[in-house]
């Protein structure tokens, strides 16, 4: 999941367990160690679990990295021989906000590409 980070509350006297806010309005739990290095206002990509407490659940951080977002450059790359001028750009703008917006994981980047392609085909015609 991605999220980018608006708080982190460190842990209450004699608690042990620290708090993250998402700017989505979404709240975690999380060990403080996990956090070393962690910005507000920066993307962040995250494993979680659920767990029930006093009849709510708990959103728990398990691993937390720095969100990969890809950087597209605004030229065709020198030599590019596949697909027609602007079609690498168009995919790579559009899949990089849709992984931004956490709306395509890693595991379905090949099909979304392979989608984004088919779409700008078709617009070209």
């Amino acid at each position: 999941m991605l999220i980018e980070v608006s708080e982190i509350h460190p842990p209450k006297i004699g608690g042990k367990v620290s708090y993250v806010h998402a700017t989505d309005g979404a709240k975690f739990e999380c060990w403080p160690d996990k956090l070393a290095g962690v910005e507000v206002g920066k993307k962040y990509e995250i494993e979680t679990r659920e767990r029930e407490y006093q009849g709510r659940t708990i959103v728990w951080i398990q691993k937390i990295t720095p969100a990969r977002i890809a950087r597209i450059s605004l030229e065709e790359p020198q030599g590019a021989s596949s697909g027609s001028p602007g079609e690498a750009e168009f995919v790579g703008h559009v899949l990089a906000a849709l992984i931004t917006k956490g709306e395509v994981e890693k595991a379905q980047i090949a099909v979304a590409t392979d989608w984004l392609r088919k779409v700008w085909r078709q617009s070209e015609q």
